[in-house]
């Protein structure tokens, strides 16, 4: 695959918050590629400029990258279904329709599991009926929110919203990630 080269100006029009591409090197030039390697740059903010149809122009590349963002965790046997039909969306095997689907079942199963999440958190250290004393239960009950928040992000149709909500997620949630999200983007992107 072909990635455009774009300049310090194109990614301005891109209204990024905070770059080191941007702000420390004007004169920055480069692809994808050359992005995710820019080192004085946060990683977050790196996938932050190329996870962009105009830098990937595969949008394949970037939902396949969602997925793979999943799969870095445990999933329910629900949850891999859904992960298995966006799997044969993004093959052309499964129509919008069914997609959107388990969209709408898995942002239902968010909303379960958020207020979850809230309940174990807020009763944390206390004696409340139904709460937990326990921080194993505490980080059990994070990890099983952000692993379905990364579902709901990569599940969605649009190429930007399925990689940039599956990787900043995930970053955000542990910046142990960074080289893995980085090696496998550069695998995807090589494979095209």
């Amino acid at each position: 695959m072909i990635l455009p080269v774009v300049d310090v100006p194109t990614i301005e029009t891109w209204a990024p918050c905070h770059s080191a591409l941007v702000y420390e090197d004007p004169t920055f030039t480069g692809n994808a590629l050359d992005v995710l390697n820019y080192a004085p740059t946060e990683m977050i903010n790196r996938f932050w400029v190329m996870l962009r149809p105009a830098m990937v122009p595969d949008e394949t590349v970037l939902h396949d990258f969602g997925v793979a963002c999943v799969e870095q965790f445990t999933l329910t046997a629900e949850q891999q279904t859904s992960l298995d039909i966006k799997k044969e969306w993004i093959l052309g095997n499964k129509t919008d329709a069914e997609l959107d689907v388990v969209i709408d079942a898995e942002k239902a199963n968010l909303v379960t599991i958020d207020q979850e999440t809230v309940l174990a958190r807020s009763t944390f250290g206390s004696d409340y009926v139904g709460g937990t004393t326990d921080p194993t239960a505490i980080n059990a009950a994070n990890l099983k929110q952000l692993a379905q928040q990364i579902l709901v992000m990569a599940l969605d149709d649009d190429s930007r919203t399925a990689s940039w909500g599956a990787v900043s997620t995930l970053l955000n949630g542990d910046v142990s990630y960074e080289t893995w999200a980085k090696d496998k983007m550069i695998e995807l992107i090589e494979n095209a």
